[in-house]
């Protein structure tokens, strides 16, 4: 079953915890009341499309937004799938994967 937001949702997907970004380190408090996410679609309102955000991208969402969103796994072996439907106020930030010659290419 596929699943497509509406208006400006964002559906997103909860990366696991051990996940890192670059060499972003939040601190422990930050954490616990916050979450790195997957993009996994894009409604096609308004706000959300204004978003500079792909399918793929990693966000920074707060721990309590959005609605969850379970899906059967078609193999019944398989967990199932669990995503979150968020607004685009909810997106905190986003991460690039840049390294460190890109970055200073992309500056002058």
């Amino acid at each position: 079953m596929i699943f497509y937001p509406t208006s400006n949702r964002i559906l997103v997907e909860i990366l696991p915890e051990h996940e890192k970004n670059g060499s972003l380190h939040l601190p422990e408090d930050h954490r616990k009341r916050t979450l790195k996410a997957k993009v996994v679609r894009i409604g096609s309102g308004d706000k959300a499309q204004e978003l500079d955000l792909d399918e793929g991208d990693r966000i920074l969402i707060n721990r309590h937004s959005g609605i969850e969103i379970k899906t059967r796994a078609l193999d019944s072996d398989a967990e199932d799938y669990i995503y979150i439907l968020i607004n685009p106020e909810d997106i905190l930030g986003y991460f690039i994967d840049n390294s460190i010659s890109n970055f200073h290419q992309n500056r002058t």
